[in-house]
């Protein structure tokens, strides 16, 4: 218990300020890449062997997707939105891309690393 006591000061004095933030979660780490082609058809269709279907199946909704489903997309060196996400009966991922995507940005929104 002394022994304690006597850390205590020192634990005390390395407590820094902590800004608080959003919790991190699967929604802010996963964004389906799109090439410009893609993005410039109002809906897109990936083929359920498609390797981005298959880790929105399996990573992101687990299984089945959730009611009003949404996923996040990007183009590189152009834009980034949500869009409306269903799947078919044949098991195809449906997007509902947003106007705008494919357009070139000034500067790269999205940056992989």
């Amino acid at each position: 218990m002394r022994r304690l006591l006597m850390l205590l000061p020192a634990a005390l004095s390395l407590v820094a300020k902590r800004v608080a933030r959003r919790p991190l979660t699967r929604r802010h780490l996963n964004r389906l890449f799109l090439t410009a082609e893609e993005a410039t058809a109002p809906q897109l269709t990936l083929d359920a062997a498609d390797r981005r279907a298959e880790h929105v199946k399996t990573i992101i909704w687990r299984g089945a997707p959730p009611p009003n489903a949404t996923l996040r997309v990007g183009v590189l060196d152009g834009g980034a939105a949500d869009c409306a996400a269903a799947l078919d009966g044949q098991g195809r991922l449906r997007l509902e891309l947003p106007e705008g995507l494919a357009t070139p940005a000034t500067r790269p929104r999205l940056d992989v690393i």
